[in-house]
């Protein structure tokens, strides 16, 4: 994994992309009408926004628009990005309060990948309310920070971005390339995606993948249910852990499981060609013909290791009612029970 946690990089050039993406650079725009922003066909987008959602879509032109009443839009020339966009971006430490007792996030450094070659303008979004942001499909990087209970949604986008919410949820649909994502108190879903690498955590709340395909991932909670569903691996390594809830990985395709569980229980189950072998709290299963490696692993939770959706193994989702309940028909993502109001959040 290339995730450093607790380094420290370049602050002057942090500081300089966080200046130049958030200062006003000409005359802010905010109106109930969409405003739409001419650029060069790989901007990098920033968004802040202290109350409301962020939705990203993209389009086939080099332009990006934004709704929102209470949204400020403002255009960045390439000149005043040159030189200013850092080769990492820190995840600060976080900590929220619960009735089952402190739960933190450390301090994270994430690594962005090398950018697209070319000159990369940006636009600058800040304010309040619910904001849809439209962006050029070739969109080199986009960076999202709400407050409070908003959440943010992205969808047919693939490319790098660095999205940060505290109590609320963040939602990808066929989205792909390189990805942060981290909510405190909230859940993540994400569907139908492929990614390079992703990190992905919180502290309370469900992080599940569906159908996706990943090379890199590294999936964490402190309190919350992690599941990888009827997924496929690229060679990589890929990691899921959680501190007091469940895990479940459910591959389609080939992979080397180890699944590991301190306080709880290993279940497996396979309708496919599987090798399995349990040694104490340690498991191994080769799926298929074996493939990247893949390690599972709780504290205190259980761990489910199967093939395809957990949909279709009945038997092994009684294993965890919590799981199970994320895959009824109808059922939101919530961030789970025995929440109060967080600190230093």
């Amino acid at each position: 994994m290339t995730f450093a946690r607790g380094s420290a990089y370049n602050s002057h050039v942090r500081r300089a992309l966080l200046f130049a993406m958030m200062v006003v650079a000409g005359a802010a725009r905010a109106s109930a009408d969409p405003v739409v922003l001419q650029t060069g066909s790989a901007p990098v987008v920033n968004v802040v926004l202290r109350s409301g959602d962020v939705a990203f879509k993209t389009w086939n032109r080099n332009a990006v628009q934004v709704e929102g009443a209470g949204a400020q839009a403002n255009y960045l020339p390439d000149r005043f990005l040159a030189g200013r966009i850092p080769e990492s971006i820190p995840a600060w430490s976080q900590t929220v309060q619960t009735v089952r007792g402190e739960a933190t996030l450390p301090a994270e450094t994430w690594v962005l990948p090398q950018l697209t070659a070319g000159s990369h303008d940006g636009v600058a979004v800040r304010g309040d309310g619910d904001t849809t942001v439209t962006v050029p499909v070739g969109t080199a990087l986009i960076i999202a920070r709400v407050n409070g209970r908003s959440g943010i949604a992205l969808q047919d986008y693939r490319g790098t971005f660095f999205f940060i919410a505290r109590a609320g949820r963040i939602d990808l649909r066929g989205a792909g390339g390189t990805a942060f994502l981290q909510t405190v108190r909230g859940a993540i879903s994400v569907a139908d995606s492929s990614f390079d690498r992703v990190r992905a955590r919180n502290a309370i709340g469900p992080i599940v993948f569906s159908q996706c395909t990943a090379g890199q991932i590294e999936v964490s909670s402190v309190f919350g249910n992690v599941v990888y569903d009827d997924g496929k691996f690229s060679p990589g390594l890929a990691r899921f852990e959680s501190d007091r809830g469940d895990v479940a990985v459910g591959v389609s395709g080939g992979a080397q499981i180890g699944a590991h569980s301190s306080g709880g229980h290993i279940a497996t189950e396979f309708a496919g060609r599987a090798s399995v072998s349990s040694r104490g709290v340690d498991t191994r299963a080769v799926v298929g013909a074996g493939g990247p490696v893949v390690s599972a692993s709780s504290g205190t939770g259980n761990v489910l290791l199967y093939d395809g959706s957990l949909r279709a193994h009945a038997a092994l989702g009684r294993r965890s009612p919590a799981l199970r309940r994320l895959f009824e028909r109808g059922a939101p993502l919530r961030a789970g029970t025995g929440a109060r109001r967080p600190r230093r959040v």
